[in-house]
């Protein structure tokens, strides 16, 4: 009776009550027993109604007992137990046992009214901690401080607790915790930042533990310490690092907490960054953005307690490489800086061909910028555009005057071909056909807009124009085969290289008179 895990129910006396569960027991052994259907009709009707009686003795027997356990008195931890008053003998031993359990596991109450589960525990470790806890994150529960505490006296033991350690430990006496209970306790812990998690040396992340939670096969190489102590100026220091180089306020407020906010943060920023460096074959400055991309992917693997400590040795120069190159480099990109610059590498991979026909200096100003190492500083974007506006006039005038040119050459051949009498005895439409190669010469000179190619055509004209006077002589004189040459291929053969004599030049145009008497000889014609 002093057992506080067990209690006595001490029934009323009853005086036929043995006795007739006995009868019922024996009655029903013997139904069992005789029931065939090879019995004579008179022996089955006596067997039948015996087992009638039986069955209606039972419903006796258990409105009788259930009355006796109703009336019953209770005895536990050595005395006797007050159950309240009730007629249900099944409620009052439910009452009982819900009051043993009370007194077995007094420390059961810390869980509260709260049904603890495996979605209980997933919204724990998932929520922020201003969700889970609100402003008051310092108030925490009793059943918490138990779990905090034993971790506490463990780790002053120099004992580690486990996940296990701490199921086995809650699931005894005087506690009774139930598995899921003891885990989001656990978790609440953890995420107020006064407990953290480890596997094999490794601390965890929020879902790294969770994982860990949810599978009892992790739970002996689990550990679970209490919250390393930091100086809180360094603390304060990590959140106002972290707001001046990320621009943004740290959320959290527990140091365990800052520190994996600034970890997190850090790899964003250095996928952005690498994103922006692989733009460096078209950008060749944005290489500068390697180092602080390096020291943020460093300190973004570090353990968080060793980021803490080791803020002052890596803030200075963070900050510094933040505002000589990544604020301005991240101002130039978003801004009109790299349009402008976009437009200068565009204009001088399209137009290359044209600066060769052009003396100026602000093309140098364009190649020094495209290769500058920090063209986002100073001037140097607003002077490399001021340098491409006064090239491109320059080039524009240059393309305007070539044009010009070859569109009066081209004008002064075809003038050539339709001032010849033989022209005017040609219908219009062959009119037509012997200018029009001039004339769609003349089209491609308009639309065209690089130098070199419209001096290209300027010297096509003389060929075309003796081509033209060919097919003219073709149409006026079908019979005849007349054949104009520009007079630029009539080539002399002279064994020397200058005309310095009297007898050099009679000499030099006694071969030119030969050369081009065999021409005409040959019914050429030569077009000067």
């Amino acid at each position: 009776m002093g057992y506080n895990t067990l209690a006595l129910f001490v029934l009323p006396q009853a005086d036929r009550l043995v006795q007739d569960i006995r009868l019922y027991i024996k009655t029903e052994k013997y139904y069992k027993q005789n029931i065939s259907s090879t019995n004579n009709p008179s022996l089955s009707r006596i067997i039948f109604e015996k087992q009638q009686q039986n069955v209606q003795r039972k419903r006796q027997l258990t409105t009788l007992l259930g009355r006796l356990l109703s009336e019953a008195a209770v005895y536990m931890n050595g005395s006797k137990h007050d159950t309240g008053n009730t007629a249900d003998g099944k409620t009052k031993v439910i009452n009982a046992f819900q009051d043993l359990v009370k007194l077995a596991y007094p420390n059961l109450k810390m869980l509260g009214d709260i049904a603890y589960n495996e979605d209980v525990l997933k919204n724990i470790l998932r929520s922020r901690q201003d969700d889970l806890f609100g402003a008051d994150e310092t108030t925490i529960s009793e059943a918490e401080s138990e779990v905090f505490n034993l971790i506490v006296r463990r780790k002053r033991q120099s004992d580690r607790t486990s996940i296990a350690d701490l199921r086995d430990h809650f699931s005894r006496k005087p506690y009774g915790w139930y598995m899921n209970a003891t885990l989001c306790v656990t978790a609440r812990l953890y995420k107020r930042g006064k407990i953290e998690a480890r596997q094999d040396s490794n601390l965890l992340s929020d879902e790294d533990f969770l994982a860990n939670l949810l599978n009892n096969r992790t739970f002996s190489n689990t550990l679970l310490e209490p919250q390393m102590e930091f100086d809180q100026r360094l603390v304060r220091q990590m959140k106002e690092v972290f707001q001046d180089l990320f621009d943004e306020t740290c959320p959290a407020t527990e140091a365990r907490d800052i520190a994996n906010h600034f970890k997190e943060r850090a790899k964003k920023e250095v996928r952005e960054l690498h994103q922006l460096i692989g733009n460096k074959a078209q950008y060749p400055f944005l290489e500068n953005l390697e180092d602080i991309a390096n020291t943020l992917d460093r300190l973004a693997g570090m353990d968080y307690s060793v980021l803490l400590n080791n803020l002052p040795e890596f803030e200075d120069n963070l900050l510094d490489q933040k505002e000589a190159v990544l604020d301005p480099i991240r101002k130039f990109w978003n801004g009109e800086q790299k349009k402008i610059f976009d437009r200068i590498n565009t204009f001088l991979n399209g137009d290359q061909s044209n600066f060769d026909f052009v003396d100026a200096a602000e093309l140098q100003v364009l190649r020094n910028i495209r290769n500058n190492a920090k063209p986002y500083e100073g001037n140097a974007i607003r002077e490399a555009k001021e340098a491409m506006e006064a090239l491109t006039k320059k080039v524009q005038e240059q393309i305007e005057a070539e044009k010009e040119k070859t569109l009066h050459k081209i004008a002064e051949g075809r003038d050539q071909i339709v001032t010849q009498d033989d022209f005017t005895k040609l219908e219009p439409a062959k009119q037509q056909k012997v200018t029009a190669p001039m004339d769609q010469l003349s089209d491609k000179v308009k639309e065209q807009r690089y130098i070199a190619t419209l001096r290209q055509y300027a010297n096509q004209v003389p060929d075309m124009v003796a081509e033209q006077l060919t097919a003219l002589q073709k149409l006026v004189h079908p019979d005849e085969q007349i054949l104009y040459v520009p007079v630029r291929n009539v080539k002399i053969h002279f064994n020397k290289t200058e005309l310095s004599t009297v007898a050099d030049v009679d000499e030099y145009l006694r071969i030119m008179r030969e050369e081009m008497l065999m021409y005409l000889q040959q019914n050429r014609r030569i077009k000067l």
